[in-house]
Protein backbone atom coordinates (compact mmCIF):
# COMPACT_ATOMS: atom_id res chain seq x y z
CA UNK A 1 0.00 0.00 0.00
CA UNK A 2 1.09 3.57 -0.51
CA UNK A 3 0.51 6.63 1.62
CA UNK A 4 0.67 10.10 0.12
CA UNK A 5 2.13 12.72 2.43
CA UNK A 6 1.20 16.38 2.50
CA UNK A 7 -1.87 16.08 0.30
CA UNK A 8 -5.04 18.07 0.83
CA UNK A 9 -7.81 16.41 2.82
CA UNK A 10 -11.45 17.29 3.39
CA UNK A 11 -12.98 16.90 6.84
CA UNK A 12 -16.46 15.42 7.28
CA UNK A 13 -17.81 18.97 7.59
CA UNK A 14 -16.55 19.73 4.07
CA UNK A 15 -13.85 22.07 5.44
CA UNK A 16 -10.54 21.61 3.58
CA UNK A 17 -7.51 20.67 5.67
CA UNK A 18 -4.11 21.17 4.09
CA UNK A 19 -0.40 21.52 4.75
CA UNK A 20 -0.04 23.90 1.81
CA UNK A 21 -1.81 27.24 1.48
CA UNK A 22 -1.60 30.12 -0.97
CA UNK A 23 -1.76 33.34 1.05
CA UNK A 24 -2.74 36.62 -0.63
CA UNK A 25 -1.74 40.00 0.74
CA UNK A 26 -2.54 43.51 -0.50
CA UNK A 27 1.04 44.77 -0.54
CA UNK A 28 3.15 41.79 -1.64
CA UNK A 29 2.98 38.86 -4.07
CA UNK A 30 1.06 35.73 -3.12
CA UNK A 31 3.05 33.40 -0.89
CA UNK A 32 2.78 29.61 -0.77
CA UNK A 33 3.33 28.37 2.78
CA UNK A 34 3.65 24.96 4.41
CA UNK A 35 1.91 24.57 7.75
CA UNK A 36 2.22 21.72 10.21
CA UNK A 37 0.03 20.25 11.48
CA UNK A 38 -2.41 20.49 8.56
CA UNK A 39 -4.81 23.34 9.15
CA UNK A 40 -8.26 24.57 8.19
CA UNK A 41 -9.10 27.89 6.52
CA UNK A 42 -9.95 29.67 9.83
CA UNK A 43 -6.73 28.38 11.43
CA UNK A 44 -4.60 29.65 8.54
CA UNK A 45 -6.34 33.05 8.60
CA UNK A 46 -5.65 33.26 12.35
CA UNK A 47 -1.94 32.60 11.70
CA UNK A 48 -1.90 35.21 8.89
CA UNK A 49 -4.17 38.01 10.19
CA UNK A 50 -3.05 40.53 7.54
CA UNK A 51 -3.85 38.20 4.66
CA UNK A 52 -6.66 39.14 2.28
CA UNK A 53 -7.39 35.48 1.58
CA UNK A 54 -5.98 31.98 1.84
CA UNK A 55 -6.73 28.90 -0.19
CA UNK A 56 -5.45 25.33 -0.05
CA UNK A 57 -3.03 24.45 -2.79
CA UNK A 58 -1.21 21.33 -3.92
CA UNK A 59 2.16 20.52 -2.44
CA UNK A 60 5.07 21.35 -4.73
CA UNK A 61 6.72 18.23 -3.28
CA UNK A 62 4.44 15.22 -3.31
CA UNK A 63 6.16 12.29 -1.68
CA UNK A 64 4.96 8.73 -2.02
CA UNK A 65 5.92 6.33 0.72
CA UNK A 66 5.44 2.59 0.35
CA UNK A 67 4.21 0.98 3.55
CA UNK A 68 4.70 -2.77 3.65
CA UNK A 69 5.25 -3.43 7.35
CA UNK A 70 3.66 -2.42 10.66
CA UNK A 71 7.02 -0.92 11.72
CA UNK A 72 7.13 1.33 8.64
CA UNK A 73 3.60 2.51 9.39
CA UNK A 74 4.39 3.13 13.06
CA UNK A 75 7.55 5.08 12.18
CA UNK A 76 5.67 7.21 9.65
CA UNK A 77 2.83 7.90 12.09
CA UNK A 78 5.27 8.96 14.82
CA UNK A 79 7.10 11.27 12.41
CA UNK A 80 3.71 12.75 11.51
CA UNK A 81 2.97 13.55 15.15
CA UNK A 82 0.56 10.74 15.99
CA UNK A 83 0.74 9.18 19.44
CA UNK A 84 0.19 5.43 19.10
CA UNK A 85 -0.21 3.22 22.16
CA UNK A 86 -1.67 -0.10 23.21
CA UNK A 87 -4.17 -0.74 25.99
CA UNK A 88 -4.54 -4.48 26.48
CA UNK A 89 -5.41 -5.72 23.01
CA UNK A 90 -6.70 -2.34 21.82
CA UNK A 91 -4.75 0.05 19.65
CA UNK A 92 -5.11 3.72 20.63
CA UNK A 93 -4.22 6.52 18.22
CA UNK A 94 -4.15 10.09 19.43
CA UNK A 95 -4.49 12.01 16.22
CA UNK A 96 -2.25 14.93 15.41
CA UNK A 97 -4.47 15.64 12.43
CA UNK A 98 -7.46 14.06 10.78
CA UNK A 99 -7.23 10.38 9.96
CA UNK A 100 -8.30 9.94 6.36
CA UNK A 101 -9.69 6.75 4.85
CA UNK A 102 -6.30 5.70 3.48
CA UNK A 103 -4.58 5.97 6.86
CA UNK A 104 -7.50 4.26 8.60
CA UNK A 105 -7.17 1.38 6.12
CA UNK A 106 -3.44 1.09 6.78
CA UNK A 107 -4.01 1.06 10.55
CA UNK A 108 -6.68 -1.61 10.20
CA UNK A 109 -4.57 -3.82 7.93
CA UNK A 110 -1.51 -3.58 10.23
CA UNK A 111 -3.35 -3.52 13.57
CA UNK A 112 -2.10 -6.87 14.92
CA UNK A 113 1.49 -6.07 13.95
CA UNK A 114 1.27 -2.58 15.47
CA UNK A 115 -0.01 -4.02 18.76
CA UNK A 116 2.84 -6.59 18.85
CA UNK A 117 5.45 -3.87 18.27
CA UNK A 118 3.96 -1.55 20.88
CA UNK A 119 3.74 -4.34 23.47
CA UNK A 120 7.41 -5.22 22.85
CA UNK A 121 8.38 -1.58 23.55
CA UNK A 122 6.81 -1.62 27.03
Amino acid sequence: MQSHLLNNTVMASGEPVSNWWLVSYSDIENVQVAIWPPSTHPEVMAINPTALSVRPTESPHTQTVNIYTPQALLDLMRIGGYSVSVNGDSLEVSQAQCIDAELAGLITSHKIGLIKILKSEI
